[in-house]
């Protein structure tokens, strides 16, 4: 019997039954996401730490995750102008204005947070092209900021689009697309269409499996 074959019964197989998350407490909104984790962060490395703009990034996603909101906004629009001065898009510019993009959603501020994401995201289309793995990167977090602006039609268009590029990238079977498959699995949850998310979790549990010694 075909690997495929398997899959495919263990996917309809998955319809049927009554899935475990159903009784799971609803994930926390993005208003609870901290800046340190998440939304452009990067982890400290001896060649960031001499770059001024990375110093300042930090300091503006500490300053978001106290709710000291105004101070972080004007530490990261300096931090922005510096990176953009010295030429460093990415890392640099994108990543402070994907934090700012955060702090505005946290300040309730929809069509600045979603205007600032986007003009990072231009940004990459501008440096690495559409079609690189490193736009790809930045895809989620957009898809979750339209989702909590009530606009799923643009967030599902965006989970497939990282789904499907990381497929292109690292193959269907491939554990490369296991994170694309959890962030597609959670947003269908969310939204209640939890037979497609159950189809995911098969797929994404088939992976591991596959790749477990």
């Amino acid at each position: 019997m075909s690997n495929r074959y398997l899959f495919v019964a263990a996917l309809i197989f998955a319809l049927f039954l009554s899935p475990a998350w159903a009784q799971e407490n609803p994930e926390p909104s993005l208003k609870e996401a901290s800046a340190l984790t998440s939304f452009g962060y990067l982890k400290p490395t001896d060649a960031l730490l001499q770059r001024q703009w990375y110093v300042m990034d930090q300091k503006a996603r500490k300053l978001l995750d106290e709710g000291q909101i105004d101070e972080a906004e004007r530490e990261w629009k300096q931090a922005a102008v510096l990176a953009e001065n010295s030429g460093q898009i990415e890392p640099g510019l994108v990543n402070c204005l994907v934090g700012l993009s955060l702090l505005y959603h946290k300040k309730g501020d929809v069509k600045e947070s979603e205007r600032v994401y986007e003009y990072a995201m231009r940004n990459m289309e501008g440096l690495v092209g559409r079609d690189s793995i490193r736009f790809a990167g930045f895809l989620p977090d957009l898809a979750w900021l339209y989702h909590e602006h009530n606009r799923n039609d643009q967030a599902e268009i965006l989970f497939k689009q990282h789904l499907d590029m990381h497929e292109k990238q690292y193959g269907y079977y491939s554990q490369g697309v296991l994170n694309s498959l959890d962030h597609y699995s959670r947003y269908l949850k969310k939204t209640g269409r939890l037979s497609e998310a159950s189809m995911l979790e098969v797929r994404s549990k088939s992976i591991k499996d596959r790749n477990t010694p």
